[in-house]
């Protein structure tokens, strides 16, 4: 037996980590910038499966990782890990550094004037909650060894670091989450309780976090309605173009170009068994399809996505490898739906249905279901026919016997309602059990009784 121990160099002053681990002294949830940085890590590797005593050392630059009394097989198999570990965590930290330097050049503008030139968290001179401000906030806590998917997303919500510390802890990822159980055992999904597939997210055989590399096109944490949101301004009048057209979406996605890059690059691995592919990537919400387009050249058209998921295979980035990849609506679009197309009532913990939206809600998670098999599938083998592997999955979905699965799932999800004064919490108000044994004992009327809408 042996005692194993470890030190990855991360190459930056304590100022240089307090901002590229989101430290803030007195935020919510935060001791000291070191406990910061060993509860990141910490989460990286227990994703991963490692079981090691993470302790840091910012003042020197310098993690320690350890573990007492490891067999010899042990200690190769945790050296192995840790090396690939420093390589791609440090150039993670690099790809980090390089976008923080554009953060002041977006301070500098002055009001918006272009669609794609966006001002600096333009709302917190109109709120003036501190609460709420933009923060820089990177893939921290992520798998970044042995990721089984890459996830495209538009910017992470403030939650994730204001109130969680966790990159996975959101109504998002834990659709998507619940989503993937349900492609592979729904017995062990309504096994789960409160937030059904978070105790699954590190245990085999699911490992769901391993799935959610996620690479947001903006890394600023920030309220979950500013991806979207028309532009105003402190007296609520509408910011528009020069042809009077008003600004949507406050998140500058355009400025981080060469961090998307470099954060691909970094994360769309080889797959582990077939030589020509990587790992799949999903594509969520328009600014993602955008930005993919832009760093690719590979077009995928907006009036397609918005119809059916998109799905296709291409080399990336100038790779000899091909990557397996789909574009569909954000997961939030979902909630939206659900809870009556309204800012108003969105997070508001109700199903909102009529007779007309009913198909159109549903037709919206039998897709998404449909997504969450592709990756599945594609995860266990890349070389599989894109287009007929989505399609297995629609008709499963689509078919009688899911039909009441897809109706407790609905009831379920959409009973995600936000918490606390700064809406910065979540909960499911039904549980998937609950809902499920309302959907076999109400088979007619699987949602009570519907107006027509």
């Amino acid at each position: 037996m042996a005692d194993f121990q470890y030190s990855v160099y991360l190459g930056y002053s304590a100022a240089e980590l307090a901002e590229l681990y989101s430290y803030e002294p007195g935020a919510p949830g935060q001791t000291t910038l070191d406990e910061q940085i060993e509860h990141f890590v910490r989460q990286t590797l227990v994703r991963e499966g490692i079981d090691v005593t993470v302790t840091s050392y910012s003042q020197d630059r310098k993690v320690s990782l350890s573990k007492s009394g490891v067999s010899d097989a042990e200690y190769q198999q945790l050296l192995q890990y840790v090396r690939a570990f420093e390589t791609r965590y440090v150039q993670m930290l690099r790809n980090a550094k390089a976008a923080l330097a554009v953060v002041p050049i977006i301070k500098a503008r002055g009001p918006r004037v272009r669609q794609d030139e966006k001002p600096w968290d333009p709302e917190l001179s109109i709120h003036h909650r501190q609460e709420l401000a933009w923060r820089p906030f990177f893939g921290h806590g992520l798998p970044i060894v042995e990721p089984r998917c890459v996830q495209l997303f538009h910017y992470p919500p403030l939650r994730l670091l204001q109130k969680y510390r966790d990159y996975l802890d959101d109504p998002v990822p834990r659709k998507v989450e619940i989503l993937l159980v349900a492609n592979q055992s729904f017995d062990d999904l309504l096994a789960q309780s409160d937030k059904p597939a978070s105790e699954l997210q590190n245990k085999p055989p699911y490992r769901l976090a391993l799935y959610e590399r996620v690479i947001d096109s903006c890394p600023v944490a920030a309220p979950d309605d500013q991806g979207s949101k028309p532009v105003v301004d402190a007296q609520g009048k509408p910011i528009c173009d020069e042809n009077g057209v008003q600004f949507v979406g406050l998140m500058p996605y355009e400025d981080f170009l060469d961090y998307q890059r470099d954060e691909l690059k970094l994360h769309l691995i080889p797959h582990a068994t077939q030589g020509q592919y990587t790992i799949p990537m999903n594509i969520f919400g328009d600014p993602a399809r955008l930005q993919f387009q832009k760093l690719t050249g590979v077009q995928i058209d907006k009036e397609a996505v918005a119809a059916r998921p998109v799905v296709g295979v291409a080399n990336l980035l100038g790779s000899t490898l091909k990557t397996p990849y789909i574009a569909w609506w954000h997961p939030y679009e979902f909630y939206w739906r659900a809870h009556g197309r309204s800012s108003q009532t969105i997070g508001g913990g109700k199903l909102i249905m009529t007779q007309r939206s009913r198909l159109d809600i549903e037709g919206l998670l039998i897709d998404d279901l449909a997504l969450a098999g592709f990756t599945l599938s594609m995860v266990e083998n890349p070389s599989l026919g894109v287009e007929g592997t989505l399609k297995r999955h629609q008709q499963l979905w689509n078919s009688v016997e899911r039909a009441p699965q897809v109706q407790a799932l609905v009831r379920h999800l959409a009973s995600f309602a936000e918490t606390g004064e700064d809406k910065l919490g979540y909960e499911f108000r039904e549980s998937l059990t609950a809902a499920w044994d309302y959907v076999r004992a109400n088979p007619s009327k699987p949602y009570g009784d519907l107006p027509p809408g």
